[in-house]
């Protein structure tokens, strides 16, 4: 799954040069704001794969029920958390929603 989604963000490096907008919410260690701008486990591997497909990003921490209308009304905008199990615990694997509509 983390080859797709790679694969696809190397093909909107080759297309647009838009800046994607990843918006996600309070939940540490893999989510947080501090004084100088969001952190965490998650916030790194983003910023390690975008810098990778040399793509334009902006991280931000919101209530996931504006993230997810962001999401669905915005161009380039992702909501990117931590995903829940069948268990209904939380993993780091993550999980998003991407709209790339213009």
């Amino acid at each position: 799954m983390k080859q797709l989604i790679l694969v696809f963000f190397l093909s909107l490096s080759a297309a647009h040069a838009e800046t994607i907008h990843f918006v996600t919410e309070e939940y540490p260690p893999y989510n947080f704001s501090t004084d100088k701008g969001v952190s965490g486990a998650s916030v790194d591997q983003v910023a390690l794969i975008m810098k990778a497909i040399n793509l334009p990003y902006e991280i931000e921490v919101l209530p996931l029920a504006r993230a997810f209308a962001f999401a669905e009304s915005e161009p380039f905008h992702c909501v990117s958390r931590p995903a829940t199990t069948p268990s209904g615990t939380r993993s780091s694997s993550g999980s998003s929603r991407f709209s790339s509509t213009t």
